[in-house]
């Protein structure tokens, strides 16, 4: 009975995505190719709702089956995710200028997360610091909300690639779950929700679209909160890993746009896994950045050494950059 929520979430997952072409057709759900996109013609992007949809099932069926889910924790989650789903399902249909979506995120955000105080950062405990541990207080909320800004547009700069953000969120859920010592139908929901649209987006049938990337970024950020927040497997350190490396690639591109006087959430074909492509076909492109990403992560879980292994992460990062773009073809 506990598992049924899991169950059925997926089947929905499935039933959506199995007929992604009935219901890209009727409601004209498409990623269209452009000049920046490695894609040709309009291929459905409905993975973000059927992903949605699959998430609001397994909440719900949770919240009635179970009674181990708060309901602040169930209302934030339903909240958060809708929102940031329609602010995708917009920008796709009419490219929302980068300010209009910082501002309505920012609104969204201080306004709702609260609610759930599981969902805010209030300390920093560090594992490779003994002892160590920085007070937030007053500035907790918008500390929260500047992460989470980060990693939203760092989501949403990876879903440029066939696989890249899917594999890259199934590997940062697998580090949450198989660390903790119990097992939570919303997580497992959301991870096989994963894996079945990354089987339809590898043999191209199906995209996230802004609607996805946004989903796996408030999901991503919130259940992380919530889990470093009550479990003691998590530490700040090891967060900061386990998102370094694309993270550190939507740092050195929002700076490189800044100064060359482009808005800095501005798409473009200099991040990472485009240089890639120069030498990695686009269907496989998922792979050496999967593993760049987690052989940071594993740096730091072998040295337990901060700074060591940011010093590590940043010659590794910026002699591929380098080389990449050196080499340019």
């Amino acid at each position: 009975m506990k598992y049924l929520p899991l169950v059925f979430s997926s089947l929905v997952c499935l039933i959506c995505l199995t007929n992604y072409k009935i219901i890209s057709k009727k409601f004209n759900l498409y990623d269209k190719s452009n000049n920046r996109k490695i894609h040709k013609g309009k291929i459905s992007n409905i993975g973000g709702i059927a992903i949605f949809l699959s998430l609001l099932f397994a909440l719900i069926s949770n919240q009635i089956i179970s009674d181990n889910q708060s309901l602040s924790f169930f209302a934030v989650m339903i909240c958060q995710s809708t929102m940031l789903v329609l602010l995708g399902l917009v920008d796709d249909k009419i490219n929302l200028q980068p300010t209009s979506k910082t501002v309505y995120l920012a609104i969204v955000f201080i306004c709702i997360t609260p609610i759930y105080q599981n969902f805010i950062i209030s300390n920093l405990e560090f594992l490779s610091i003994s002892y160590k541990q920085i007070e937030l207080t007053k500035v907790s909320i918008f500390f929260t909300f500047l992460c989470f800004f980060i990693f939203f547009n760092t989501t949403n700069f990876l879903d440029g690639a066939n696989g890249l953000l899917s594999s890259i969120s199934i590997f940062w859920l697998i580090v949450i779950i198989v660390n903790k010592a119990t097992f939570n139908v919303i997580e497992l929901s959301f991870l096989i929700s994963l894996l079945i649209f990354t089987y339809f987006n590898f043999r191209n049938k199906v995209f996230l679209g802004n609607s996805g990337s946004n989903l796996i970024a408030i999901f991503l950020a919130l259940i992380t909160i919530k889990n470093y927040n009550e479990y003691d497997f998590l530490k700040s350190d090891e967060i900061f890993f386990l998102f370094l490396l694309p993270g550190l690639d939507t740092v050195r591109i929002t700076i490189e746009r800044m100064l060359h006087g482009q808005n800095p959430l501005t798409p473009d074909k200099e991040h990472l896994h485009h240089l890639m492509m120069k030498y990695v076909n686009k269907n496989f492109v998922w792979i050496p950045y999967l593993i760049l990403t987690m052989t940071v992560f594993f740096i730091f879980k072998f040295t337990l050494n901060i700074f060591l292994s940011f010093f590590i992460s940043l010659v590794l990062y910026f002699s591929i950059l380098i080389f990449l773009k050196k080499n340019k073809k």
